[in-house]
């Protein structure tokens, strides 16, 4: 029999937060007594403590429940930004409780269902109706439509949350996150926008709106901040970093929190990798020959002569193959014609039986060769490349080639040759585009490459196609294929500025003031100073991407990112030096000794110097592992610029504070993957035994 103080109450042994009353009709007291006849042996005020809640935990919950309550009534009030940081707020709360949960042993279920029902409020209910209440609801039907499609997606990602308990990390975005979104959102419009937005950017809160909603239901694998330990030491410096975050996030809280809580939203595409195509995708077997047949056959291939080609983009592309009839009747061959099917129609008037090649410079081999005789003995390989039109067309075909470096090392180049220029054949009579009266091209066609890149494993010479041998209109027979590297695709963005730097000085050559402004000397110093700080930025940026992505083709470009680097720093330094001091050195002294902005920025100057002169392979080699330390100066160096960038700033510092935190990233980046400096004031000393 149960204890009769107990008959109201249902005790349950496996949890130990609440009681629930019994029904109206005594259904729970059969089970009342026989669960209490279990704890029979507990004191009263033990059975009392097993049917209580933890109060500090449930306390804070409750800070957050009403933080969102609050949200949703100041957003209702007109007052946007208190309803913001109310949602913030909350957010605060809600990773409080957790810990202090974990932290005082004070865990339980009751705990756990409670603080879910809390965040449905302050990240499901609660920023779903502060958008709806400040721009949403102008767009009617629309606007209701994305105000629930989030507040569904954040009750199924904490329904999902409960069911599959994530720990080490999330899948789909945390509802807390997504409300970062909306609230930062909203806080930087009224900031910068002012009041409420037009029909333009309601649209696009819409649209913010739903991605956030469905990014929480995504199967997207997010870090989980539950693994972030604060018990732990940490360097000193790290503390250093920690100020500066903070102090960065003080200067613009909207605008920062915004651009942390998109960069989050965003992790998972940076590691998002397409899946290989499977080999029984790639091409029907019955019709690739086989490969002595087509070693046979290439011996006699029908002559081309384009060489130039789109660049290839990679190994896997993630679409399927382009239709054979496609491929050989949609092209580009401007010596037959400039319509898309003028080579298809035309091409075979060239006589292609026999063809020889001529081959000159910097070769211990040269004169003209039998192209037969060139492949002759080679092994031909199947790659699959996406190759793109600058037109904007693209086709993903299955080539046979031979690796280009194959090739040209039969002619044995010489330690001078540094570039392969390629030339195209030049027969008016047997093609029709060069004889045109509207052709206007000047041929030969001439296309170059690098040593390098004609080494590079990515670079062919096709001699067949989906498993036969080239076609004339594709440029039989043998078509170059050169692999578009990241280091000249980087080299393109990177000269950029400096291409739009010459643009605008031609202009104010031709009429003064209307390309660099009234002041052509501080505009040239402050954009190129601009720049300096962004390429060093990039070139830190490299070895984190490197992680990212896991390709190693970043490192290879490190050095060329660098040096960049540097070109626009030595420009900053000279347009400096040219329009502020007029080439005078005791003046550059003057400034660098009283003026401590000029302090900062050539001690950021003299550290990318020294790392620029000992890039080189051969300081490697001498320096071995000082040769890294050496460039641990790096953190001097962006660090001094953001300080020199800072001291002469005038009209705010948003910029300095976007660097500084793209800086601060890069370096937390560095630290986690192990990459980051150390420093040691003393020698390691091995303590004794005992």
């Amino acid at each position: 029999m149960s204890d009769p103080e107990d008959k109201s109450l249902r005790v349950v042994p496996e949890v130990e937060e609440y009681g629930e009353p019994e029904g109206e009709n005594g259904d729970n007291h059969d089970a009342a007594g026989a669960e209490a006849d279990a704890l029979g042996h507990m004191s009263r005020r033990e059975r009392f403590r097993k049917r209580g809640i933890y109060l500090l935990p449930n306390l804070i919950t409750t800070g957050a429940l009403f933080a969102g309550f609050y949200a949703i009534v100041a957003g209702m009030n007109g007052n946007f930004v208190a309803a913001c940081l109310a949602i913030f707020v909350a957010g605060a709360l809600d990773t409080a409780d957790g810990r202090v949960a974990r932290l005082t042993n004070t865990e339980s279920q009751f705990g756990a269902e409670y603080d879910s029902l809390s965040d449905m409020v302050a990240f499901g209910v609660a920023p779903a109706l502060v958008a709806f209440s400040w721009g949403l609801s102008s767009l009617g039907q629309l606007g209701w439509v994305a105000t629930f499609v989030y507040m569904a997606c954040a009750a199924l990602r904490l329904a999902r949350f409960n069911t599959k308990g994530d720990n080490a990390s999330f899948t789909g975005l945390a509802s807390p996150s997504a409300a970062a979104i909306i609230a930062c959102s909203i806080w930087a419009w009224v900031e910068y926008g002012g009041g409420v937005p037009g029909v333009i950017g309601s649209g696009i809160m819409a649209a913010v709106t739903t991605l956030a909603g469905l990014l929480m239901v995504s199967n997207f694998t997010y870090f989980s901040p539950k693994l972030l330990n604060f018990k732990d030491r940490v360097p000193f410096v790290t503390m250093v970093f920690v100020v500066l975050g903070f102090s960065i996030l003080m200067v613009d809280p909207p605008t920062v929190l915004l651009f942390l809580a998109i960069t989050y939203a965003l992790q998972p595409m940076s590691r998002y990798r397409p899946a290989p195509i499977p080999s029984s995708e790639i091409t029907p077997e019955s019709i690739y020959l086989n490969r002595r047949a087509f070693m046979k056959n290439s011996a006699v291939l029908a002559a081309g002569a384009s060489l130039a080609s789109p660049a290839v983009a990679g190994l896997q592309p993630d679409d399927d193959i382009t239709p054979e009839q496609i491929a050989t009747s949609y092209n580009n061959f401007y010596e037959f014609g400039t319509d898309k099917g003028d080579p298809a129609r035309y091409a075979h008037e060239l006589t292609t039986d026999p063809w020889r090649v001529s081959v000159s410079g910097e070769a211990g081999k040269t004169g003209e060769f039998e192209y037969a005789d060139i492949i002759k003995g080679m092994m031909v390989e199947e790659r699959i490349y996406r190759f793109r039109c600058v037109e904007a067309w693209s086709m993903v075909v299955p080539w046979m080639g031979i690796p280009l470096k194959k090739i040209l090392q039969q002619f044995e180049p010489n330690g001078n040759a540094k570039y392969v220029e390629f030339k195209t054949l030049v027969r008016p009579s047997e093609m029709r585009g060069q004889r045109s009266f509207f052709s206007g091209i000047d041929w030969p066609y001439v296309e170059g490459l690098r040593l390098d890149e004609a080494y590079h494993p990515l670079t062919i010479m096709v001699v067949g196609m989906y498993g036969k041998t080239l076609p004339n209109q594709n440029g039989a027979p043998w078509r170059l294929m050169a692999a578009l590297t990241l280091k000249v695709l980087l080299a393109s963005l990177l000269s950029a500025p400096l291409v739009w730097l010459a643009w605008r000085v031609k202009l104010d050559l031709d009429q003064p003031g209307s390309g660099l402004g009234p002041d052509a000397g501080e505009t040239l110093v402050h954009y190129l100073g601009e720049w300096s700080l962004v390429m060093v930025l990039v070139a830190f940026s490299i070895s984190p991407m490197r992680r990212w992505t896991h390709y190693s083709g970043w490192l290879r470009s490190r050095r060329m990112v660098g040096l960049f680097a540097f070109s626009y720093v030595l420009l900053h330094f000279s347009s400096y030096l040219v329009f502020y001091l007029g080439l005078s050195w005791q003046a550059l002294f003057e400034d660098f000794v009283e003026r401590a902005y000029i302090t900062a920025g050539m001690v950021a100057f003299f550290c990318l110097l020294l790392m620029t002169l000992t890039s080189t392979r051969g300081w490697q080699r001498r320096l071995r592992q000082r040769w890294q330390q050496l460039h641990q100066l790096i953190y001097i160096a962006i660090g001094s610029a953001l300080v020199h960038l800072a001291w002469l700033t005038r009209d705010g510092y948003l910029e300095v504070a976007l660097y500084s935190l793209w800086f601060v990233l890069l370096c937390f980046e560095r630290w986690s993957a192990g990459a980051g400096p150390r420093f040691s004031l003393r020698r390691d000393v091995q303590s004794p035994p005992g």
